[in-house]
């Protein structure tokens, strides 16, 4: 389902409450989260431990990219109501960049992120 086929009053506040993420960034040890200028596609990368972290094993980034779309939600009085959420994944980005499900390293987070192009952080 596209916005389009919203009742109006959900396309109206969906519009307004957008850009409450544009802009958003996170940048820390265990994960990345960036979304374009627009805030209509994101990318997530996130740290994975493979059994217990302080025991030396190995870890491995997963990769998102992908666009930014709703999901309906029920409110505890029974209605229907909508929200943004970062929906479809992509394996290539629209400048022919392949997006990887999972890297071994932050450098090759960033070094994807960067081939992109459309992300500040």
């Amino acid at each position: 389902m596209t916005i389009d086929e919203l009742p109006i009053e959900e396309q109206t506040r969906l519009r307004e409450t957008k850009p409450a993420f544009v802009g958003r960034r996170i940048n820390d040890i265990r994960e990345v989260l960036v979304y374009d200028k627009t805030g209509t596609r994101y990318f997530h990368a996130w740290r994975v431990y493979e059994g217990v972290r302080t025991m030396g094993n190995p870890s491995y980034w997963n990769v998102r990219y992908g666009k930014v779309q709703f999901m309906s939600m029920k409110d505890p009085f029974g209605g229907v109501y909508y929200e943004w959420c970062n929906g479809k994944s992509f394996g290539k980005s629209t400048n022919g960049t392949e997006i990887p499900s999972f890297v071994y390293t932050k450098k090759e987070v960033m070094q994807i992120l960067n081939k992109i192009g459309i992300f500040e952080l």
